[in-house]
């Protein structure tokens, strides 16, 4: 029940911006089915174009880790690699420059190297491995392990969150500061709470 009310409040919400913002949510929306279409078929060119050409970017980005793997290009030299000329002769657009590669990791591994996304991926695993709640049975917030519990769950369900969804977006700095205030937040639990905190007291 409590899910459902929750779902009921993002739709509301979802109505209530995009009434605001002219529909641009509810075309966004639709996109997705159509690039679900796109991915379905077997035409290469209908499948670069998923994601506002995600996949297109995706596919000429991967390569060009190799290319400086230990230490990258540098920050936000993305686009001096990227071949701006294949892209706008796929896209049929002359004043678009590609500089970023629209994937956290994909963008992380190109301008600053293998060992810098392994280092990287390997804090997300941390956090959540140490994160990982054992249940998702109902939670007593009457109870100081309860709270914690509570806070651990959240703490975790938010940096797994954002690291899926990092994988087809970029970094901004309107969430960025968000993110890694939450992941610190999630260290100092780690640091602070043992394993025994943790558990619901017994009855």
């Amino acid at each position: 029940k409590e899910i459902f009310k929750l779902l009921i409040v993002f739709i509301l919400i979802i109505i209530i911006l995009n009434s605001f913002h002219g529909g641009l949510m509810g075309l966004r929306f639709i996109s997705i089915f159509h690039d679900l279409q796109d991915l379905s078929s077997a035409e290469e060119d209908e499948i670069d174009r998923v994601g506002t050409y995600r996949i297109f970017i995706y596919r000429n980005s991967l390569p060009l880790i190799m290319e400086n793997p230990y230490l990258g290009v540098g920050p936000d030299n993305f686009a001096e690699i990227f071949p701006q000329e294949k892209y706008s002769e796929f896209t049929g657009t002359k004043n678009r420059v590609v500089d970023k590669a629209h994937s956290e990791y994909i963008q992380l591994g190109v301008t600053a190297g293998i060992p810098a996304l392994g280092i990287y991926l390997f804090l997300l695993l941390y956090v959540l491995y140490n994160l990982k709640p054992k249940t998702f049975n109902a939670i007593n917030l009457k109870s100081i392990r309860g709270k914690k519990k509570f806070i651990k769950t959240t703490l975790f369900l938010s940096v797994l969150a954002y690291s899926l969804q990092a994988a087809l977006n970029i970094s901004v700095v309107t969430v960025a500061p968000i993110f890694w205030t939450i992941l610190g937040f999630a260290g100092a639990y780690i640091i602070n709470f043992n394993e025994d905190d943790f558990e619901e007291e017994s009855s």
